[in-house]
C-alpha cells in the first residue's frame, strides 16, 4: 500500500501477484479483452520491473496467481482515512483468479476501518455481479471472516436485491454477525468502459450491482468513442454483447438514473489516453458526458486529456483548455488526422502533465460516492476525519 498520484485516490495496492513459473519473478498479469486495453500501461511497467511477461493468453500457463496476505492486513489495519485503488496492475475479476482468492480479498477489505474505502475496477463485471449476489458466495465471505455459517435464520437475505436496506447479521450485538454488513459500504465497483460496444457488455452489470445495494462507479478512461448513457438501445445478442444471465435483473435503457430516479450509479470518471499510441480525445466526448451527468445529478470527475490537447483550429484560438501559450508553434500535430481546414480541432503532443484536466475554463473533480453528492475527495478526507476523531 502506496500513496497514489491517481487524483481520485489517495493510496494505491496490489495484493494479487502473479509469479513466472520459470523464474519465480514477482509482477503481474492479464489479458486483454477490449480496445481501451491496446496501451496497457501495467503490461509495460510488468515487462520492465515485474515477471517479463506479456500480457497475452500463451502466458497463461508461465504464472501463477497469489495473494499477499501482509498487504491486505495494512489496508485492514490503516488508521487514517484513505481511498485505496486495489488491483490497477491488473484484474482482480480475471479467469484465472479462483473464487477463493476473491473470497478472501473482500473478506479483509470488509474489515478495515469504515473511513477506509477500498476502489476496485474490473472489465470483467459480468463475474462480480453474479458473484456478490449469489448468496453461497456470501455466505462464503462470512464464513472466511467469522469462522463459522452465519445464522439459518438470515441466510435466506443473501443476494436479495435491495438498495434500501444494509443486511445485518444477527440481531443481537454480542452475536459474532451483528456487525457484518452486505453490501459492504465501504467497498467500491467499478468497470471500465470506453465506447458504447463496451457500454452494451458491461453497463446491465453494473446497473444490477447498483439495483443490490453497492456503491458503483464508471471509468471511462481511457474514452475511446462517445457513449450515450440515455438511450441505451441493446443490439441483437451476438459476439459483441452478452446476455444478462441474472436472477431478476431486468435490462434497462437509462444506465444513469431509474424510472424510479434512483441512481443506477454513483459516479464517473472519465481520461484521455495517454502513454504510446495514445488516441486523442476529442472535447465534445467529455462535454457530452458532463452534461449528462449535470443532468441526472451524478458526481462526474475529468481526469486529464492525456498525451493530446485538443485546441480550436483557428489563427486566433480561444484557449479554453489552458495548455500551452498563445503563440504556441504548430509543429506536433496529431500525424493521423487529416489538415483538413474545416475540421474545427487540432491536438498538440503535450504530454499528460502539460495537457491537464481543465474542460471549458474548469476542473470537475466529483469523486464518486454513495449519496451522489458533488464532493471533491479533499471534501470527503476532511469529513471522514472528523468521523475518524
Amino acid at each position: 500500500m502506496q500513496s497514489t498520484k491517481i487524483e481520485w485516490a489517495t493510496h494505491s495496492s496490489n495484493p494479487i501477484m502473479a509469479f513466472n513459473i520459470h523464474t519465480n519473478k514477482r509482477g503481474h498479469y492479464c489479458t486483454k479483452v477490449s480496445r481501451g486495453c491496446s496501451n496497457c500501461y501495467a503490461e509495460r511497467i510488468n515487462l520492465e520491473w515485474g515477471n517479463k511477461l506479456e500480457y497475452t493468453a500463451q502466458n497463461a500457463k508461465n504464472i501463477r496467481f497469489e495473494l499477499n496476505h501482509d498487504e491486505l492486513k495494512k489496508i485492514r489495519d490503516f488508521k487514517k482515512p484513505a481511498r485505496v485503488f486495489l488491483c490497477d496492475m491488473t484484474d482482480f475479476a480475471h479467469d484465472l483468479i479462483p473464487d477463493t482468492m476473491i473470497i478472501k480479498l473482500i473478506a479483509t477489505l470488509i474489515q478495515a476501518r469504515p473511513w477506509v474505502h477500498s476502489l476496485l475496477l474490473t472489465k470483467r463485471i459480468q463475474r462480480i455481479a453474479k458473484l456478490f449476489t449469489d448468496p453461497k458466495f456470501i455466505q462464503a465471505i462470512f464464513t472466511e471472516i467469522y469462522g463459522e455459517l452465519p445464522p439459518a435464520t438470515t441466510q435466506e437475505l443473501f443476494g436479495t436485491p435491495s438498495s434500501q436496506t444494509v443486511i445485518r447479521l444477527g440481531l443481537d450485538s454480542q452475536s459474532p454477525g451483528a456487525m457484518f454488513q452486505w453490501p459492504p459500504q465501504n467497498i467500491h465497483i467499478g468497470t471500465s468502459i470506453e465506447d458504447q460496444k463496451t457500454l452494451w457488455q458491461r453497463g446491465h452489470y453494473l446497473a444490477h450491482l447498483t439495483r443490490a445495494g453497492w456503491t458503483t462507479y464508471y471509468s471511462l478512461e481511457p474514452m475511446i468513442g462517445p457513449v450515450d448513457y440515455e438511450n441505451v438501445k441493446l443490439p441483437p445478442v451476438g459476439p459483441e454483447v452478452t446476455t444478462l444471465d441474472l436472477p431478476r435483473a431486468p435490462y434497462f435503457t437509462n444506465y444513469l438514473r431509474g424510472t424510479d430516479d434512483t441512481p443506477l450509479v454513483h459516479g464517473i470518471i472519465l481520461g484521455g489516453e495517454s502513454g504510446q499510441g495514445a488516441v486523442p480525445l476529442h472535447p465534445e466526448l467529455p462535454r457530452t458526458i458532463r452534461d449528462t451527468c449535470i443532468k441526472h445529478r451524478i458526481p462526474y470527475f475529468f481526469k486529464q486529456w492525456g498525451h493530446w490537447l485538443p485546441v480550436e483550429n483557428t489563427k486566433t484560438p480561444a484557449w479554453q483548455h489552458g495548455g500551452p501559450p498563445r503563440d504556441w508553434p504548430w509543429n506536433e500535430i496529431d500525424p493521423r488526422i487529416e489538415k483538413d481546414p474545416t475540421e474545427p480541432w487540432r491536438y498538440f503532443a503535450l504530454g499528460k502533465t502539460q495537457t491537464g484536466n481543465t474542460l471549458d475554463q474548469r476542473q470537475h473533480l466529483y469523486i464518486p460516492n454513495r449519496d451522489c453528492k458533488n464532493i471533491t475527495q479533499q471534501e470527503w478526507l476532511q469529513t471522514a476525519k472528523e468521523h475518524a476523531a
